[in-house]
């Protein structure tokens, strides 16, 4: 019969097992943390904040995002390079996230240079965790 307890199992093991069953079934989910999860979060996020529905561009600034949360600072070509499309397009989604307040742009000697702010990396960082509330 299926409910027949092995003569050797003592009562204190088999209820550590049922504990076991329990607790394996009550784990959540682990949030996936691989780069292509991260960006995918984040342009969710993002594409939400600033009001964007449109996948492509939802990318593109998950894409944005997770480049400058690697490096500090970059010019429209060096992350354009990075996030894989033009400069122009790169700094279109770049001002898009200065205007929501997330990125701060400035320039030197004629070139423009786009960085995440205090502001865009508190917003960022529990997004790219994956534990921002849900909204």
């Amino acid at each position: 019969m299926a409910d027949e307890v092995p003569a050797e199992a003592s009562a204190p093991s088999v209820v550590e097992l049922l504990a076991q069953r329990i607790a394996q079934r009550s784990l959540p989910v682990p949030i996936p943390m691989t780069p292509e999860a991260i960006r995918e979060r984040l342009g969710r996020a993002l594409g939400r904040f600033v009001g964007s529905r449109d996948p492509r561009r939802r990318r593109t600034f998950g894409r944005l995002a997770y480049a400058l949360m690697a490096t500090p600072e970059g010019t429209n070509a060096e992350l354009a390079a990075v996030v894989g499309i033009s400069p122009q397009a790169l700094q279109r989604a770049a001002d898009v996230l200065a205007e929501a307040g997330l990125l701060t742009i400035s320039y030197r000697k004629n070139i423009r240079y786009q960085a995440l702010n205090e502001t865009g990396e508190i917003w960022l960082l529990p997004h790219a965790q994956g534990t921002a509330p849900a909204q």
